[in-house]
């Protein structure tokens, strides 16, 4: 929307202008002095709200997205507690919903307030009704917010039945990955489906005729679906940043003649995770096989470097198995991603954010320096108790920040979609990774074409439609 379309949006209801402004200035009016001095100086930035024209741009293949750079976060989306930000999450996640409150309250017509409560009523992450997406500490929002996860949803289903579709004609193990080409097709027709399937429900709705129109209204469901779009975004920076490290990691392992994923025969679990940091050790520990004088590994690792990649290489993959569980049948993610060679590809990318120095946004502005390592510190780990006695089947004590871990899984991602026989190609890591980055363009296409220029009446009606499908779900599963 343009500043003449504003403009004009705000003649049509002026009435709604000062409630609007009076909702927005309260961001800032609540916690001590450095909290409000920090909101009100980065509002937009604070509560993920601001997603203008100009932050849509084209890449490469001519596919439009946001840019990732105007202050994207999954901050909301920690599965952690935030550790140090643990004051700033709490700041960010109060500005959102006194933001989000208030624009409710400042609905001054009963009979529009009453038409919307239900749709932009704040909802903590507990109090939540859809058990079929995610949630997390931080992820609180209003319904109509969380509704917008089932659309998000339905295209990564969509996709996958689409993949199992062609899959029955073309069968392949479950540990080989789907073509990009035919992935990138199932998800452009998903879109297209779930697309023309928003408008005709939205022509089919004749409550829309007669729903009060609502600026504030509108402005509550943008927020919310721009603090997606900007979660959206901040994934597919996070994608660029596992492209290139995937890249020059296997660039540099074929290099020195590592062109497959190694095979570490499985016995007991604790055997197996021995000979696993032997390897490593083996590969790249002090005189290791792999450390060279002046090359890209003249960098060996410490016994410590070695436990980190063991204990994070199992937790990111049971992250990732979790993760993919609401993508397909029960035991099929556990059965393509929970093999001992998924384990070690897991560990690869660790290898590659420890020798590529890798580093990634912070979830929280707070810091005077704006990115950190996604390998972790070795003052990390020693004050974390991380040392070279513990156990090879110990819970991970480091806590992995939610931007590193999805680094590291999104470049497990990669790697693993890329494989022939378990070959390590950077050629493939290219096309997988352009396959990912349509796929999560898809997902902002989509989430735009839903909230984007709609009137209040028409994002009602939405909500409404996501609301009846989660009942139908509920039904189904009861």
């Amino acid at each position: 929307m343009d500043k003449k379309d504003v403009q004009e949006l705000l003649n049509r209801h002026v009435d709604e202008v000062g409630p609007l402004a009076k909702a927005f200035r309260a961001v800032g009016e609540h916690g001590d002095q450095d909290s409000k001095e920090k909101v009100n100086r980065e509002w937009l930035a604070v509560v993920q709200c601001d997603v203008s024209l100009s932050a849509w741009v084209d890449d490469d293949d001519c596919i439009s997205r946001i840019d990732p750079s105007r202050g994207a976060s999954m901050r909301f989306l920690s599965t952690d507690s935030p550790g140090e930000d643990e004051a700033a999450a709490n700041a960010y996640l109060e500005s959102r919903q006194r933001l989000l409150e208030g624009l409710l309250a400042e609905i001054d017509d009963h009979q529009t307030r009453t038409a919307y409560a239900g749709m932009l009523k704040w909802l903590s992450y507990i109090e939540s009704g859809n058990p079929h997406t995610a949630h997390f500490p931080l992820s609180s929002d209003t319904a109509f917010g969380y509704n917008l996860l089932i659309l998000d949803q339905m295209l990564s289903d969509a996709v996958r039945e689409g993949e199992q579709e062609w899959r029955k004609n073309n069968p392949l193990p479950d540990d080989v990955a789907t073509p990009g080409e035919v992935t990138v097709r199932c998800s452009h027709a998903a879109l297209q489906s779930i697309c023309h399937w928003l408008d005709q429900e939205r022509e089919s709705d004749k409550r829309i005729a007669s729903a009060p129109t609502s600026l504030i209204a509108v402005t509550s469901a943008n927020v919310s679906a721009n603090k997606c779009l900007l979660e959206f975004a901040a994934k597919d920076a996070r994608g660029l940043e596992a492209e290139a490290m995937c890249v020059e990691i296997v660039q540099q392992l074929n290099r020195k003649g590592i062109t497959e994923v190694p095979l570490v025969e499985r016995s007991d679990s604790l055997e197996s995770e021995h000979r696993f940091r032997e390897l490593l050790t083996a590969w790249f520990g002090y005189h290791g096989t792999m450390i060279e004088k002046d090359g890209f590994f003249k960098r060996h690792m410490t016994d410590t470097d070695v436990i980190a990649i063991s204990i994070w290489a199992k937790e990111l993959q049971k992250r990732y198995i979790r993760g993919r569980g609401s993508n397909g049948p029960n035991g099929v993610p556990q059965a393509a991603h929970g093999g001992q060679l998924n384990h070690f590809i897991f560990a690869l990318t660790m290898v590659g954010a420890f020798y590529c120095k890798t580093r990634t946004a912070r979830e929280f502005a707070v810091h005077s320096n704006a990115t950190y390592a996604v390998f972790p510190s070795k003052r990390d780990m020693k004050s974390k108790g991380l040392t070279s006695k513990d156990s090879p089947t110990a819970e991970p004590r480091v806590r992995i920040p939610e931007h590193a871990a999805q680094v590291l899984s999104q470049s497990y991602g990669l790697m693993f979609f890329s494989v022939h026989d378990w070959h390590l190609n950077d050629r493939h890591i290219r096309d997988a990774a352009k396959t990912a980055r349509i796929k999560r363009a898809h997902h902002q296409h989509l989430l735009e074409y839903a909230v984007k220029g709609r009137s209040s009446a028409e994002l009602l009606s939405l909500h409404n439609t996501l609301d009846s499908l989660l009942i139908d779900k509920s039904d189904q599963a009861a």
